[in-house]
């Protein structure tokens, strides 16, 4: 594949879920987009909190394939904000530490869904 046809790929993929799905080799099963959202959310939650090279699956899989299916892209990106913020209050010292940052975001999305009207 040349750079003209790799371009046009990343552009036909900007959505990154998608992305995932056509990045898997072929004797992989591709990933349901709850499933890709879930692994979005483990990825972000793991880049807030300084986590680094996870090398097997996140326990909460389910829990976070759940959320996606019930409050979206909008509710999680929402969420995740939420988390950022919390930890850059607590490194300027305006807020405490954020000790279980999957614990954190998973009340957050409770909490969002909530309002809502729905249930996770």
């Amino acid at each position: 594949m040349n750079a003209i046809q790799s371009h046009n790929q990343s552009q036909k993929y900007e959505n990154v879920y998608a992305c995932k799905e056509v990045m898997k080799t072929e004797t992989e099963r591709p990933l349901s987009p709850a499933e890709a959202g879930a692994e979005y959310i483990v990825e972000q939650v793991d880049m807030k909190a300084g986590i680094r090279g996870r090398t097997k699956e996140h326990k909460s899989r389910g829990f976070h394939c759940r959320v996606w299916m019930v409050i979206g892209k909008a509710g999680i990106e929402e969420a995740l904000g939420a988390l950022q913020q919390a930890y850059d209050a607590a490194r300027s010292g305006d807020g405490e530490s954020v000790r279980d940052p999957y614990g954190y975001f998973g009340k957050i999305a409770k909490n969002i869904a909530k309002r809502k009207g729905l249930e996770i």
